[in-house]
């Protein structure tokens, strides 16, 4: 099933959030405790997820004023550099926030500023945004959850990591050591 298979699949859950975290309560796959956050977070990305409505612009290394993730807080960053998508994974560009599956690098920093670009084979390379790195979370890849793979992917946690091994396979890499990183990143 490719991401638009799934999307059109769980239309129904867009307009219902208590849908599907009742179902995922009642088969054990969601705790109680955790019932409340897992509501707000769900009904937070369904809100999010639009396409835009006009081609973003280039932005040169100016400062920006990202939105705000805790009250109070803002951020004035230049922007740091490029990041490349090679296909728009689960349609996941389209939202105000997303997360990005990458090789652990020092490259990308909490807090900084970068170009979102789509690149798909055959295509002419894309701005698509900025964006501002909100989080970043290391792990191997034997430690992938489903859930971020879904996220992230839209398939699930077998398939995610043989794409994964797929898209890095020609740099002989020893996937029992090599750290990951899950980036969350933030529309601005």
């Amino acid at each position: 099933m490719n991401p638009v298979e799934v999307l059109t699949a769980l239309h129904p859950l867009r307009t219902h959030p208590d849908v599907a975290a009742n179902a995922l309560l009642k088969a054990g796959h969601l705790e109680p405790a955790r019932y409340e956050r897992f509501m707000l977070g769900l009904k937070t990305i369904i809100a999010q997820c639009e396409k835009p409505k006009a081609g973003p612009k280039p932005v040169q290394a100016s400062l920006l004023e990202v939105p705000p993730i805790n009250p109070g807080t803002t951020y004035n960053s230049p922007v740091q550099g490029d990041i490349t998508y090679s296909q728009n994974w689960n349609n996941k560009l389209y939202c105000l926030s997303w997360t990005t599956i990458r090789l652990a690098s020092d490259f990308y920093i909490k807090g900084r500023v970068y170009n979102q670009w789509l690149a798909e084979r055959g295509k002419e390379r894309k701005l698509i945004g900025v964006a501002t790195i909100v989080n970043i979370e290391s792990f191997r890849l034997e430690h992938l959850t489903e859930g971020a793979a879904l996220l992230d992917t839209g398939y699930g946690k077998a398939q995610t990591q043989k794409l994964i091994q797929t898209m890095y396979k020609s740099r002989n890499l020893n996937w029992d050591t090599q750290l990951l990183y899950r980036i969350f990143l933030l529309k601005i």
